[in-house]
């Protein structure tokens, strides 16, 4: 008897489920994509009279016992929603969901999309449509002793904007400062995404680690590329931060590669500036015999066969030395001290 009420249930959930599919297909058209079971509706609110209008899609695909006990499986994306944007919206198609569950919830979801979730966001949408205070013409961190934080050329594309921005990073304290001094620059707190990844290498129980990290901002995927760079590059002990104020036109996937080039650019400039650095013997503040043995081991950019170990009276090869690191009394990079 159990099997055969579940079933009944079961079956009446997949009628109203394909009610509903015909429903939003009779009502989107080509604004609704499908590869079943997962859907797509693109979302326009509010056109412009000169026909541009903010583009939402709502992606989803139905649970077995939706709508009876259960809502739709979704994801929001669209270039103008940040990631505070992302959880407000979220919480309020699950409150929509609480007030009907039992009935077909995706129109009434899209129509919430469409119009009232702007007025929920407190956002005008004119506002995402001609952004009129967002230039990065002139965005530039603060200065931060000890702390050096490299900024690229911006690029523009349709109204859209990115830069990016380049610091060594040695641990998570680091990273954190490096967030805190951006936010304080009120035209990177105000852009529609500060995407952001990183690696750098720590020491555990006499052993390197390696710490990497990425973080989308609301803009889905662009942490894993920026990470991609850092790994294809072997880059160490460093962190990029690319921040987009959204044009009010929707870019595809050449915001992508905006955000990857602009990685690799700026990685590429960041390189040649530490190079300089050491050719003029400029020498950088190090924090512990860990941090310079494992740069020096690590980053692709150094050649070990320049630095000398001195140890117990001895001296050694970088390459060579395979004692405790606690030994070590100084080390050279040709005739200069590094650390001692």
């Amino acid at each position: 008897k159990v099997v055969y009420v579940y079933y009944v249930i079961n079956k009446l959930d997949k009628i109203d489920q394909e009610e509903e599919l015909e429903a939003l297909i009779e009502i989107f058209g080509d604004d609704l994509s499908s590869q079943p079971p997962h859907y797509t509706i693109t979302i326009n609110a509010e056109s412009s009279e000169d026909g541009e209008a903010i583009k939402t899609d709502l992606s989803f695909c139905m649970p077995y016992d939706y709508p009876s006990s259960n809502p739709p499986l979704y994801t929001i994306n669209g270039d103008w929603i940040t990631s505070e944007y992302s959880v407000i919206l979220s919480k309020k198609l699950m409150e929509i969901w609480d007030e009907m569950i039992g009935s077909p919830i995706i129109f009434i979801w899209t129509e919430y999309l469409k119009e009232e979730c702007f007025e929920d966001l407190g956002v005008d949408i004119s506002d995402l449509l001609y952004p009129t205070d967002k230039s990065v013409d002139t965005v530039l961190p603060e200065d931060i002793p000890d702390f050096m934080i490299y900024s690229g050329e911006p690029l523009t594309d349709r109204k859209s904007k990115f830069q990016a921005f380049i610091a060594d990073v040695h641990n998570e304290d680091d990273v954190n400062t490096f967030l805190a001094h951006m936010y304080k620059n009120k035209k990177i707190a105000n852009a529609t995404h500060n995407m952001y990844a990183y690696r750098f290498c720590s020491d555990k129980n006499d052993s390197a680690t390696i710490n990497e990290t990425r973080n989308d901002d609301g803009e889905s995927g662009a942490g894993d590329k920026m990470l991609y760079v850092l790994q294809v590059k072997n880059a160490m002990n460093v962190m990029i931060v690319v921040s987009r104020w959204y044009g009010g036109i929707q870019l595809g996937q050449a915001r992508f590669k905006h955000i990857t080039d602009l990685c690799f650019s700026i990685l590429s400039d960041w390189n040649v500036t530490k190079l300089k650095e050491k050719e003029n013997a400029t020498v950088t503040k190090i924090r512990s015999i860990n941090t310079i043995f494992n740069r020096i081991k690590w980053d692709e950019t150094l050649d070990q066969s320049n630095f000398i170990v001195g140890y117990q009276g001895a001296t050694t090869k970088f390459s060579e030395f395979k004692l405790d690191v606690g030994l070590i009394e100084y080390i050279k990079q040709n005739d200069t001290v590094v650390w001692d």
